[in-house]
């Protein structure tokens, strides 16, 4: 181990939320798949800073009848609601209280709504099914985000079946407000992605045709980002954690993809390093900007941590090794021998939290699971508490980090993909202060606010 203070010496930024995980060949075939099912079952949480107040939650309102709910602005949220007989009615409301800002019936069909941030609008896409295989257009409204009111009507190029798949037309906007329209390339399994310079198909700033196992979210869940020139892609199936996964970088001026990315595998992206992985566990640090490799290493990785600003391999064994590295040099800062096989990571200001989700994406490890939740000092790697240990099998399954005001906030799923809870932790003891739930329900965190999705509607915690 380094000497104290080293790590943070790295000029590393202090700062809290984000979260973890990813993980090297040849798991990350399985993993993948595991992260398919759980996006199948929900189980995404958007990435926006949390703004929740310290203390136990409480139920700031409720909406019943809720098919869908997504953040949308500052502090609002986008839900639409079942309507009279077959229509639905696509609201904007007040995170802080759910006061209505505007309300949409809609009978049309376009009822899939999406935020298109860093733009003036929301979009209502029309629902075709996921078998509807017709050649008709997609119709797509643009609604004012301050009025509601219906401000551009597209008409996007029809789905296209291949021998693999279904390819959908979307329409969607980077986080910063860039548009860009994904529709099936005119031939082979791939997309058409564009750059618009305005919400019509005939203005077109480039167009780049790319693989459509590429685009995996076409309907921007996780909208791109823009970053050093790249216009990234995010996976489709994120899930525990950071870094966040990209499938795809496109040079934001011209449209070229970058050539340091795998077609065949994902990369990550902590700082201003992108991370790349080789089928043989290999990892690659390069410069986000320019593409200059930075470093190599060729640990037997089991899983890939960043957070904060620092970078973490996981290593499985009889006892977990998490090696913390420098994201620009590649150099090992120190090793931490963890009791547990972490799939979390959530940098909270000096401390490390680590936090062993394992059993929630059904791996088989050789470490064997004790404490789920484990907090370090990263001034000198010391162990400062444990916490949601294995004597309450109802704290089970770990599935999020995230920093709240003064507290750490851990959902948990006691069955794997449901009954989810959210729990506080005081960061300088481990102490568990309270316990929202388990629910039979979906708890997320929705931009700045925390939602608990349930067949009955949706319950806003304030």
């Amino acid at each position: 181990m380094q000497s104290d203070g080293e790590l943070l010496d790295l000029d590393l930024p202090q700062r809290p939320p984000a979260r973890p995980a990813r993980q090297g060949w040849p798991v990350v075939v399985a993993v993948v798949i595991l992260m398919g099912v759980a996006v199948a079952a929900g189980l995404l949480v958007q990435r926006q800073p949390s703004r929740y107040p310290a203390g136990e939650p409480t139920e700031a309102w409720f909406q019943a009848d809720v098919i869908d709910v997504m953040a949308a602005g500052d502090d609002q949220l986008l839900v639409v609601t079942l309507g009279d007989g077959a229509s639905h009615r696509v609201q904007l409301r007040d995170g802080v209280d759910g006061d209505i800002r505007w309300s949409v019936e809609d009978e049309t069909g376009l009822r899939v709504a999406s935020d298109l941030p860093g733009t003036r609008w929301v979009a209502l896409t029309e629902d075709r099914g996921s078998f509807d295989t017709t050649t008709r257009m997609v119709g797509v409204q643009l609604l004012d985000r301050a009025s509601g009111d219906v401000d551009e009507v597209l008409a996007l190029a029809a789905s296209r079946t291949t021998d693999s798949t279904v390819l959908d037309s979307s329409l969607l906007s980077s986080v910063d407000g860039t548009l860009v329209l994904i529709e099936p390339a005119a031939e082979g399994d791939a997309y058409a992605v564009s750059r618009l310079r305005s919400p019509r198909r005939d203005d077109a700033e480039w167009t780049s045709t790319v693989p459509s196992t590429l685009v995996p979210d076409v309907y921007g869940r996780r909208p791109p980002v823009e970053r050093d020139g790249w216009l990234l892609f995010p996976a489709g199936y994120d899930s525990i954690g950071t870094p966040p996964l990209y499938t795809l970088a496109l040079e934001l001026d011209t449209g070229e993809v970058a050539e340091w990315v795998d077609p065949d595998l994902p990369f990550s992206v902590v700082d201003d390093t992108a991370v790349t992985w080789g089928a043989d566990g290999s990892l690659r640090g390069l410069d986000l900007a320019t593409g200059r490799e930075l470093w190599t290493r060729s640990d037997p990785i089991s899983w890939l941590l960043a957070d904060g600003g620092i970078l973490a391999e996981v290593i499985d064994g009889p006892t977990a090794t998490v090696r913390l590295l420098s994201p620009r040099t590649g150099e090992v800062v120190f090793d931490l021998a963890v009791d547990a096989f972490p799939t979390a990571m959530l940098r909270y200001g000096d401390i490390l939290v680590l936090a062993d989700g394992s059993a929630s994406f059904g791996i088989e490890t050789v470490t064997q699971r004790w404490n789920p939740v484990l907090a370090y000092d990263l001034r000198n790697g010391s162990l400062l508490w444990s916490a949601l240990d294995d004597a309450d099998a109802s704290l089970d399954f770990v599935v999020t980090l995230s920093a709240g005001a003064g507290q750490i906030l851990v959902t948990t799923s006691t069955d794997r993909w449901g009954d989810m809870a959210l729990h506080g932790i005081d960061p300088a003891t481990g102490a568990l202060t309270w316990t929202w739930g388990p629910e039979e329900a979906l708890v997320q965190q929705t931009g700045a606010r925390w939602t608990v999705l349930s067949g009955e509607g949706i319950s806003v915690l304030g």
